[in-house]
Formats: structure tokens, sequence, C-alpha cells
């Protein structure tokens, strides 16, 4: 363990101490009728604590329940993972304090204090280098690349993303390699490489298909379709936007339809298609079959 990381574990252990208990209790009242799956999580934790098993799986358990408060964007998941962080440094259980970081990370980018969110992630990274564990390293690389990205400092951010996809292929983890050219993508796209940005989709999508993700395939054409936008060429735009449509109706995801909608009816004006006299049969392409 390097001196950094043990002069990050003992700052925090000293100036974030609160009582899990506490916590505990006033969460589970307050979810108590509203979340079955959260209250879940509480009886396989305090189970797992009744029934005596390794400190190390009780751990594992209550990060499992800060994780999905992360979902809430409910300030517990902060408590809870300072909790587990203080826990963790008890038992010298160190990849359980790099996961507990990496949430409260995730929760300050939530809150938008970006500053705050890259020191914890790059603490994070720093405790799973320290661990080995280059799988959970890559995933913490792309949520700091996010906050970069944010930030407006795409160099960093795709510096990042580089390190995490080369490691997601490595081990072809296809869900992780299409988010992170998803990202690359996006990146590319913000500072004007729209032709590597188009590519980026283009490979995200391949990805996408061999998971038969129907919905991270009509994600990928709006984007490419977006891209085209932006380099004002609305017939290809047009073509990706009708690729895509029909996808989105068939899974249902009317926030992506809805999207088709604006940006395909952008593309059309733009190019002035619904000024000729074949609109009629413009507008026939657009029903579902």
């Amino acid at each position: 363990m390097s001196k950094q990381l043990l002069f990050f574990i003992s700052w925090f252990c000293l100036t974030t101490f609160i009582s899990f208990e506490i916590m505990a209790q006033s969460d589970m009242s307050k979810n108590e009728n509203a979340d079955k799956e959260l209250n879940s999580l509480w009886r396989i934790y305090k189970s797992a604590k009744e029934t005596a098993l390794e400190d190390t799986t009780q751990i594992n358990r209550l990060l499992d329940i800060s994780e999905y408060y992360i979902k809430l964007k409910n300030d517990s998941s902060r408590i809870l993972a300072e909790t587990i962080i203080h826990k963790s440094e008890e038992n010298l259980y160190f990849e359980g304090m790099a996961k507990a970081v990496r949430i409260i990370g995730l929760y300050h980018k939530q809150k938008s204090n970006y500053d705050s969110a890259v020191h914890f992630f790059k603490a994070s990274s720093d405790l799973f280098q320290e661990v080995g564990d280059s799988i959970e390293y890559s995933l913490v690389l792309n949520n700091l690349a996010g906050v970069y990205y944010v930030q407006g400092n795409y160099e960093r951010a795709l510096e990042n993303l580089l390190i995490s996809l080369g490691i997601q292929q490595r081990y072809d983890r296809k869900q992780q390699v299409a988010r992170a050219l998803n990202n690359m993508a996006l990146i590319y796209k913000k500072n004007n490489q729209l032709e590597k940005s188009i590519q980026m989709h283009k490979q995200a999508i391949v990805m996408k298909e061999k998971l038969n993700d129907s919905t991270g395939i009509a994600t990928g054409y709006l984007n490419i379709g977006s891209v085209y936008l932006e380099k004002k060429d609305y017939k290809e735009a047009s073509i990706y936007f009708k690729k895509g449509l029909p996808i989105a109706v068939q899974v249902e995801d009317n926030m992506l339809i809805c999207q088709y909608y604006i940006n395909l009816g952008m593309s059309l004006i733009k190019s002035d298609s619904l000024k000729t006299p074949n609109t009629k049969d413009a507008n026939k392409e657009l029903k579902f079959s």
C-alpha cells in the first residue's frame, strides 16, 4: 500500500466517522412501504450479520445497498459508503474500500461537485490498481472521463477512455467496450472531429448488435444522425434517423422516439425536403410497418 493511499485512508477515517446503526434505522423507516427491493437488500445484509458470515461478505452486502441508494440520488449512499470505508479499513479489505470511494465519487458527480468527484474517482482508481483489479479500475476511469467531459476537459477524458477501452477489449467485455466507444464518439464530436465520431458510433453499434441491444442500436443511429446534422449533411442525417426510428418504436422507448421525430423533422426542414413535390411520398416513409 502506497504512502499516498495510506494518508488518504487515515485522513478519511479521522474526518468522516458516522454511526452505521442510526443511518440504517432512519432509512429503513423512510423506505419501508416505498421500496421493496431496498428492503430486500437490507434483509440480506441483516441475515449475513446474524449468521455471522465473514466481515467482507457483510461489507459487500452494504455496498449493494449503497449502490442502490445512488439510483435514488439519496444522501444515504454517501453516508453508508463512508461507513463501509471504515469497516473495510478495519478488516484490511481494500477492494471494498475502493468500491465505497467510487460510490462517493458518483454521489459528488450527481451533485455536480465535479472537483470532489475527480478526487474520489482518482483515489478509487489508485486503490483498484493497488489490489490488481483491472476491470473495476477501467470502470472508474470511465467515470472519471465522464466528469472531465462535463468539465470540458476533453483531452483528459479521452486519455482515460482509451485506457479503459483497452482493458475492456482485453477481457472481451462487449457492453463496456460499446460504452467506451460511444463516449469517445461524443468527445470527438465536441472536438469537431466528426468523421472520427461517426466511426466510433458505428463500432459501438457493431458491439450492440452482438449483444442484441436494440435500445443501444437505436441510440447509436440517433447519435450518428446527430453528427451528420452537425456536418450539415441533412440527407445523410435523415437516412440514419429513418433507419433507427422503427427500432425505437419496436422497443417502445418514448424518449428515443420523441428525439427521433425532433431530429428527423429538423433534418427534413433544413434540407427543404418538406417543400418538394414528393412530400407525400416522403411522409409515407415515416409510417411504421
